[in-house]
Formats: C-alpha cells, sequence, structure tokens
C-alpha cells in the first residue's frame, strides 16, 4: 500500500479518536511515556501480538502519536505526528501513566489502494512479464500518492461511520469534505512508472476518474 496509517493522521489527527469500531483495535492497555520511548504496563494484548510496527498509530490519553519502531513487544519508539517522514522525530510530552490505543484503519487503506491502483492502470503486486500488464512495484514513487490514497481512505472511513451513526452532522461533513479532498489530490497526483523494469522511470501516469460510492 502506498499510504500507512501516520497518512491519515497527518490529514486527520483526530480520526483515531472519531471513529472507534473495535475490531480495528490492535492495542489498549496503559502505560507510560519517557522520552520518546512508549511502554505498557498493563495491556490486553501486546504490541507484538497487535502487530504494530513503524508508519502506525497510538494514541495516549487521546492524542496521536506516531510509531517510529516497535522495539520490544512493550515498548515502542514514537514521534509527535511529523509533517513528512523525511522531517526529524518530535519528542512527545512525558506521561508517568496514561490510556494507551492503537487503532489500524488498513482495511479501509487496503481497500483505497486498490481503487488507486485501477485508477492508474495497474495490477496489484509484482509485474509479469510474460502478461505485458504493468503492476504497481514497477511505481518508483510510492509515497507520493500517500496523500491520495489517504484521502480515499478517510472518505470510506468518515462515510461508513456515518451511515452506521444515521448522522447527518459532524461525521458526514468530513466524509463530504474528504471527497472532495480525493478529487484535489487527483488532480495533483502522478505515478512515475518503470515499465521495461530497468530501475528508470520512462512513463507517468495520472489516476483516472473514479467515483467513490458512499460506504
Amino acid at each position: 500500500m502506498f499510504a500507512k496509517d501516520v497518512d491519515l493522521a497527518r490529514l486527520e489527527p483526530q480520526v483515531f479518536g472519531d471513529v472507534v469500531w473495535a475490531g480495528q483495535r490492535r492495542v489498549r492497555g496503559a502505560g507510560g511515556v519517557s522520552g520518546s520511548t512508549l511502554t505498557l504496563t498493563t495491556f490486553d494484548t501486546n504490541f507484538a501480538q497487535g502487530g504494530v510496527d513503524a508508519g502506525m498509530v497510538v494514541s495516549v490519553n487521546g492524542v496521536p502519536h506516531e510509531v517510529i519502531e516497535r522495539t520490544s513487544a512493550t515498548t515502542l519508539t514514537i514521534s509527535r505526528v511529523r509533517a513528512s517522514d523525511g522531517d526529524d522525530p518530535i519528542t512527545p510530552a512525558p506521561i508517568t501513566s496514561g490510556v494507551a490505543e492503537v487503532m489500524s484503519f488498513a482495511n479501509q487503506i487496503g481497500a483505497a489502494h486498490a481503487q488507486v491502483l485501477a485508477m492508474l492502470g495497474l495490477a496489484p503486486g509484482a509485474t509479469d512479464p510474460a502478461s505485458g500488464e504493468i503492476a504497481e512495484d514497477r511505481v518508483l514513487n510510492p509515497r507520493e500518492l500517500a496523500p491520495l490514497e489517504a484521502a480515499a481512505a478517510l472518505q470510506m472511513v468518515y462515510g461508513s461511520a456515518s451511515v452506521l451513526s444515521g448522522s447527518t452532522l459532524p461525521i458526514a461533513a468530513r466524509a463530504s469534505y474528504y471527497r472532495r479532498k480525493f478529487d484535489d489530490e487527483r488532480q495533483r497526483a502522478r505515478a512515475i512508472i518503470d515499465t521495461d523494469g530497468d530501475g528508470v522511470g520512462d512513463a507517468t501516469r495520472r489516476p483516472n476518474v473514479v467515483r467513490f460510492a458512499r460506504g
């Protein structure tokens, strides 16, 4: 996938508190933050069991933080959410004891990824030269497509939450906002493609129009 949970947090930091589905909660426990290390002291599932890794988001007392590295089953190196991957980690505020929770919208990101690939005319997975079809492994700038994929995923998250809650107020407004955001990102996005497998980009593709159904 081109996007990660942290890309959703960069666009919408509150999504991990706005929409809480038990099936997408990886970890919930208590712990503390010292320097850049979050340590769980009590938990239902630890970070290793929950598959928590770099690029995911952990909320501590409701504040989202970026996971930089999982250093053990009960410890993470974390940062305040950075503007981009290349920025230096930002040391979070110290916390003696707080509620730590990891939610992941991997399902929605996966669905958005499939949509983005279709828009770019790319197959999932690795390219099979015998088929003549170019797959996503030939995209040379995958992280540049993260904002497009993240906007699509957020539209899905808020659209589904709006339907489930029957709300026409803030959640529905966020879904509408991210539909527009997705259209804006689509105008900017471009995939640099290595069509012949030599490691050099020789084609540029822009996403075609695909309308997302309200989920």
